[in-house]
């Protein structure tokens, strides 16, 4: 084994989440040495290809990547949603949909994984990031308490390709690991999350280009009745440019194009046969609907892969004053059906960057203590309003009607309570983190309420065979709540947030009288909502 080295900041892992926080630490510490190991020498396809607005407002303003992500990667034109008979053979351009007939207003990104990964390996490496690939990471000695905490005393071997071992002392580790978990697992930190569902995916080349689906066709090609009313309905905005959502009762099948001819398709769902994880089985099941089964005749199949349990939760994400955290798959993950995975690695990155942005500033460890002890709070805070959103929901989403509602409720949320937060960075300020924290209840009090709201729209609509009576011709363009998104990211009075977090339940509550055919029922003020009350 070679002598030991020593580095400030070491990251375990080189994917997406690794090389992310490597470039945020290397533009803000230009002098700490950082070292990054990555045990795949290939850059291959990777799910979680969609981002959203946190994620990519932290890609432009905290990393300097506006310039690239135009360049290099696909726009996004929102998250899109279709809606299907119970036989699901509707027609695509018979299927009630859910989505934007404009660009957003916030940038956000389709991303080739591959490339995205590989490219900021080398901006790392270009950047005097000690970028190591085809390694791997063993023997981890994560010390605990503090003293002797500012010195190198953390310490790994990494292995190189040709069997050689270098022992390794850092003073902060920072574990990307994805699903390895090399911390986790380490601290037994790992903990079970009841939302089990499950995905399998592939890449696949070939998928017809809905954008072009026009009323003639030209010589030898398909007819497409109704396309062209169909695209003016979204006002020739790029569907496909969208994260498509194809919703069931209790699955939803997605499209994401990755770029230059590939895209991203999926299934996600409560309940997956072992048939289904293989490539024969995979084809079978789209092709049992209609309108997928249209987008995917001439389609070739370049992978598949699966998981029979995706989501996951945490007892910590890190310690600032032990100096290790957890980032990424490697802490914890929610679910795909709002992309959030880059969100988490955008907040996750930050907070870490500010500790060791702090500690290489003299921080005390008792001050380095209370901020970490914050932060991780906020974090599973975050997380578990999350999962509101999902747990026992995914009966919501093959309705139209409960599906519509849902969307603009969840997404007038985003808007309201978590994208504002970061654009104005209060999650590095610890009086805005507290002033979340002594909320946190409340919030979760609501979320959940309305959780139970949306399951009792279920149960009703389907007990009176109503649940699918809106699921062809409609269409919403997912902004019923949205008027206010100019206020995002700039001061607002005081109680803007309140007085639009009411508006929105407010809103919601009313729609679902009416779908419920309930008649009155005066509004609610908003510590009504935050409380535990029976709106389901």
């Amino acid at each position: 084994m070679h002598p030991e080295k020593k580095v400030d900041v070491a990251i375990l892992g080189g994917g997406l989440a690794g090389n992310l926080v490597a470039r945020q630490l290397r533009r803000t510490l230009p002098d700490v040495s950082i070292a990054l190991f990555e045990k795949d020498v290939e850059r291959g396809f990777k799910v979680g290809e969609s981002s959203v607005e946190i994620a990519s407002n932290f890609f432009i303003r905290k990393l300097g990547l506006s310039t690239y992500m135009y360049d290099e990667q696909l726009p996004k034109n929102g998250l899109r949603f279709f809606f299907d008979t119970p036989e699901k053979n509707a027609h695509l351009f018979e299927m009630s949909e859910v989505g934007s007939n404009k660009l957003p207003m916030f940038p956000t990104f389709q991303i080739d994984r591959a490339r995205f990964e590989a490219d900021l390996l080398e901006m790392n490496r270009a950047d005097a990031v000690d970028v190591q690939v085809g390694v791997t990471v063993r023997d981890l000695d994560l010390k605990s308490g503090t003293d002797e905490a500012r010195s190198h005393r953390h310490a790994f071997t990494v292995e190189a390709p040709d069997g050689t071992r270098t022992r390794y002392a850092a003073r902060w580790v920072i574990d990307a690991s994805g699903r390895r978990q090399l911390i986790s697992n380490q601290r037994e930190l790992r903990v079970r999350e009841p939302h089990g569902c499950g995905a399998v995916w592939g890449r696949f080349t070939g998928i017809t280009d809905m954008d072009g689906l026009g009323e003639g066709g030209g010589a030898g090609e398909k007819q497409w009745p109704g396309a062209d009313a169909w695209k003016a309905r979204a006002r020739h905005t790029a569907r496909v440019l969208s994260t498509n959502h194809f919703c069931y009762r209790g699955y939803w099948i997605w499209f994401i194009p990755i770029a230059r001819g590939v895209t991203s398709l999926g299934v996600v769902g409560e309940v997956f046969e072992p048939w289904m994880r293989t490539e024969e089985g995979f084809w079978k099941f789209l092709r049992q609907h209609r309108a997928v089964a249209s987008l995917i005749e001439k389609a070739e199949m370049v992978d598949v892969e699966h998981y029979a349990r995706y989501t996951y939760a945490t007892k910590q994400f890190w310690d600032g004053a032990e100096r290790w955290a957890m980032i990424g798959e490697a802490a914890a993950f929610s679910d795909p059906f709002y992309s959030p995975g880059s969100d988490y690695i955008s907040l996750e990155s930050d907070m870490i960057t500010d500790m060791v942005r702090r500690d290489f500033a003299g921080e005390s460890d008792a001050e380095l203590a209370e901020r970490s002890r914050l932060y991780d709070e906020f974090m599973r805070f975050r997380y578990e309003a999350t999962m509101k959103l999902y747990r026992e929901q995914y009966p919501v989403l093959g309705s139209f009607e409960t599906m519509r509602l849902k969307w603009n409720f969840d997404i007038s949320c985003y808007y309201n309570l978590w994208l504002d937060f970061f654009l104005r960075d209060h999650h590095l300020d610890l009086r805005k983190v507290r002033e979340q924290l002594r909320r946190k209840e409340y919030v979760l009090n609501a979320l959940e309420n309305f959780r139970q709201l949306f399951g009792r729209l279920v149960r009703e609509l389907e007990a009176s065979g109503n649940y699918h009576r809106s699921n062809l011709g409609q269409y919403n363009d997912g902004t019923d709540l949205l008027h206010f998104q100019d206020e995002i990211g700039r001061e607002r009075k005081k109680g803007g947030v309140n007085a639009r977090t009411e508006e929105i339940f407010n809103f919601c509550l009313t729609e679902a009288r009416r779908i419920l055919g309930e008649t009155g029922g005066a509004p609610l003020d908003l510590h009504q909502f935050m409380e535990p009350v029976q709106l389901g």
